[in-house]
């Protein structure tokens, strides 16, 4: 039996809200249940003109196996050069690194992460922290402006 695993990531549309003092528009993006590889890929891609702020939410659900996770964003205008996971070419195509590789355990409270200045594009990837186990990611990313 082979299994295929395939990037679901859902884009919601834009929500706003009307407050006293203006008002907030607000990006929903999440990928859930995606099973990782021995290598990084990128699990979440969120077009993030016009947000000022970013907070993302990085549960592994796996019973045993850990996993890593980083963060890029691209400072570059549109369009964006798309993300090769090779920091020499990145480099150059306007993609930063905001969170460098970091390790999570199995089945512990999700890690937040978050975003304080805007960029064109973040990606977030995930890999399996030991070669052949895998883990098993949930995510999610919110947007304001």
């Amino acid at each position: 039996m082979v299994t295929i695993m395939y990037m679901a990531q859902v884009d919601l549309t834009r929500e706003r809200i009307d407050a006293s003092n203006g008002s907030l528009i607000g990006s929903y993006n999440k990928n859930i249940d995606v099973t990782t590889t021995n290598c990084f890929s990128a699990v979440l891609e969120v077009d993030s003109r016009g947000t000022r702020t970013s907070t993302f939410s990085i549960f592994n659900t796996h019973a045993t196996n850990s996993i890593d996770y980083d963060i890029w964003g691209n400072v570059d205008s549109n369009p964006v050069t798309a993300f090769t996971g090779t920091a020499d070419t990145d480099y150059d195509n306007g993609w930063v690194e905001l969170k460098s590789s970091t390790s999570q355990a199995a089945s512990v409270a999700p890690a937040v992460e978050t975003l304080s200045n805007s960029y064109t594009k973040v990606v977030v990837r995930v890999k399996s922290t030991s070669a052949g186990n895998a883990g098993v990611v949930r995510i999610w990313h919110r947007g304001d402006n």
